[in-house]
């Protein structure tokens, strides 16, 4: 009889066993233990891989050993939440989305950045300012005069005359055999200056003609 009860037993716990450690995701020591030579030793063999996970459970301070540090099977893991519907919207209890951080230090977009940009004076580099002035270069002149108060009137073969500005004092001698050659630009400080190429001389001008 005694014989019989013992053969129950074993044959209850080669049930139960395994998936006692099944389900506490030591699969591990599952396969482990069935690789025993004897019913008898696969018996013993998942005894002590069950009570070694039990005695991990009950560790102090809550410290998880190695084996006990396993991940939850998936099976056993909480399923996540569903992401709120059309409905949810409108539910007062639900919990206001987070507000944009603040930018430190004043910091602008970039759109507020260039909003109203075009209004303002623009500091142009030398080089940028000298781009955007009028030239003429290698103009052929026609004939030069003398006119009342000493300034220099200059025919182009183009038709254009330009007459030297009562600012501009100085006297200038030119003659087609000394000079044949003009250039005119714009002065950044207003009006247009003419250079006399062959004679290397420059005078401030205005047109006439």
């Amino acid at each position: 009889m005694t014989r019989m009860r013992n053969g129950a037993r074993a044959t209850i716990l080669a049930v139960l066993l395994p998936g006692m450690l099944q389900a506490a995701g030591d699969e591990a020591a599952v396969e482990r233990c069935r690789a025993a030579d004897s019913a008898a030793e696969r018996i013993a063999c998942l005894e002590a891989a069950l009570m070694g996970e039990s005695a991990a459970a009950a560790a102090p301070g809550g410290e998880a050993t190695a084996e006990s540090a396993r991940p939850e099977p998936p099976s056993r893991q909480p399923a996540a939440a569903p992401a709120p519907g059309p409905q949810s919207a409108g539910n007062s209890s639900a919990s206001p989305a987070p507000a944009a951080p603040a930018r430190a230090n004043g910091a602008q977009s970039p759109n507020e950045e260039q909003i109203g940009a075009e209004q303002l004076p623009r500091d142009e580099t030398r080089d940028e300012k000298a781009a955007k002035l009028a030239r003429a270069s290698g103009l052929a002149v026609a004939s030069y005069e003398h006119v009342p108060y000493r300034r220099l009137l200059v025919s182009l073969e183009n038709g254009q005359a330009w007459l030297q500005i009562e600012g501009d004092t100085q006297y200038v001698r030119a003659s087609l055999r000394k000079n044949r050659t003009v250039d005119i630009e714009e002065s950044n400080f207003g009006g247009y200056k003419l250079r006399l190429n062959e004679m290397r001389r420059t005078i401030r001008v205005q047109r006439i003609r």
